[in-house]
C-alpha cells in the first residue's frame, strides 16, 4: 500500500510518539489496511514464494512446504483478501466524515 505521507508527533517525556499514516486519498491507514498489505505482500509473491520452497537449499519446515504447495491454501488467502479489502474500505469511508457505507466496493 502507497503511502503519501506519514505524520509523525514525538512526545516529551512519557508521551507516546504519535504516527497518522495516510494513504495516496488521503485517508488514514487503519490496522485492517495493514492487514490488507500484509495479505497483498503474499499474495503478489506467491510465486517468489513457491520457487523458493522449490529451488532452496534451506531447510524449510514440511508443515510451510505442504501449505506453499496447496492450492486451497491460495485460494483462501484470496478470499480474505477480499473481505479484509471489504472491511478495511468500510472502516477509511466510516472514518473520512460524513460515512456512506454504501459507497464501499462490492456493494
Amino acid at each position: 500500500m502507497d503511502t503519501e505521507s506519514i505524520l509523525g508527533c514525538r512526545g516529551h517525556g512519557d508521551n507516546p510518539k504519535v504516527v497518522l499514516e495516510v494513504d495516496t486519498q488521503g485517508f488514514q491507514i487503519t490496522q485492517w489496511g495493514t492487514q490488507e498489505g500484509l495479505l497483498n505482500s503474499i499474495a503478489g509473491n506467491k510465486a517468489a514464494l513457491q520457487s523458493f520452497i522449490r529451488d532452496s537449499d534451506a531447510e524449510i519446515k514440511q508443515e510451510v512446504v505442504n501449505i506453499m504447495r496447496d492450492k486451497s491454501f491460495w485460494a483462501y488467502l484470496d478470499d480474505l483478501l477480499v473481505l479484509v479489502r471489504g472491511i478495511s474500505e468500510s472502516l477509511k469511508i466510516s472514518e473520512s466524515g460524513p460515512a456512506d457505507i454504501t459507497k464501499t466496493q462490492g456493494t
